[in-house]
């Protein structure tokens, strides 16, 4: 994966975007917006409607997590040296 390839599927919508949207900012931000630029490089997602459907339905997924529950994944903490 090269970083021009990175830059060239970064999603549209960003935190303002999703606190547009009606939501509560919080750490299930980022979980969403991490799964939405996974879901774009693998080409599931293309259009700005399509990634709005998506966190739509990622946030009523997650709606009854506590924020003390979110937690980022494994894969992430090893990513990120955290």
């Amino acid at each position: 994966m090269t970083f021009l390839s990175l830059q060239r599927n970064k999603p549209v919508i960003n935190g303002k975007y999703i606190k547009n949207l009606g939501y509560r900012p919080g750490p299930l931000y980022r979980l969403a917006l991490n799964a939405l630029w996974r879901s774009r490089l693998d080409g599931q997602i293309k259009t700005l409607e399509e990634e709005t459907a998506f966190l739509k339905q990622y946030f009523e997924l997650h709606k009854n997590v506590p924020a003390s529950d979110v937690r980022r994944p494994a894969s992430e903490k090893e990513v990120s040296g955290a």
